[in-house]
């Protein structure tokens, strides 16, 4: 007797043999904290090819801007905009090469091969990183602000400032008295 293996479209819901079904990575949503995977219909998915854009992704950071860079997203007409001394195209040749940092594809390695830090640990927690603050890290930030703040003290960080409008939002400060109240 022979078994099959029945799964659903994360899209539609629709029932689909294992073998039919696309897998989809999320890298980037401003729901997530970490990729997630989905499965869905083939069929399901053209539409993308309608939609999809052609898009520039970069990040700022403005002087004296001590938070994290600011990411955007542009299509490719646009920030071909922004230059206006002569073309983009000559104007990324002649750019400064960045060294790549680990991407979530290399499986939370860096390029050395060495673990990605993580910031649901009290070792790092608080200490500067591009992406959300996830819900454990803002409560070990929260939970041990003196000790946070002295291991932010010995690389030369600001201290995380529960006052600060910024640093309150980012890590929760004040959520808890108001849930309380």
């Amino acid at each position: 007797m022979g078994e099959r293996t029945v799964r659903f479209s994360d899209l539609s819901g629709q029932m689909a043999d294992a073998a039919e079904l696309a897998s989809v990575i999320v890298t980037e949503h401003p729901e997530l904290e970490q990729p997630v995977r989905l499965e869905a219909m083939p069929a399901e998915l053209e539409p993308l090819k309608k939609l999809a854009i052609r898009a520039v992704a970069l990040e700022v950071r403005f002087p004296g801007d001590e938070e994290e860079p600011t990411r955007y997203v542009v299509t490719e007409n646009n920030f071909a905009k922004l230059a206006t001394d002569r073309p983009m195209a000559e104007v990324l040749a002649s750019a400064e090469p960045v060294v790549a940092k680990a991407t979530r594809r290399s499986h939370n390695r860096t390029a050395d091969g060495e673990p990605l830090r993580t910031f649901n640990t009290l070792e790092n927690a608080g200490m500067p990183h591009q992406g959300k603050v996830s819900a454990e890290e803002a409560r070990l930030v929260r939970d041990n602000l003196e000790a946070v703040n002295a291991s932010r003290a010995a690389q030369d960080l600001p201290p995380i400032d529960p006052a600060n409008p910024i640093d309150a939002k980012r890590y929760g400060f004040g959520q808890a008295d108001t849930a309380d109240a």
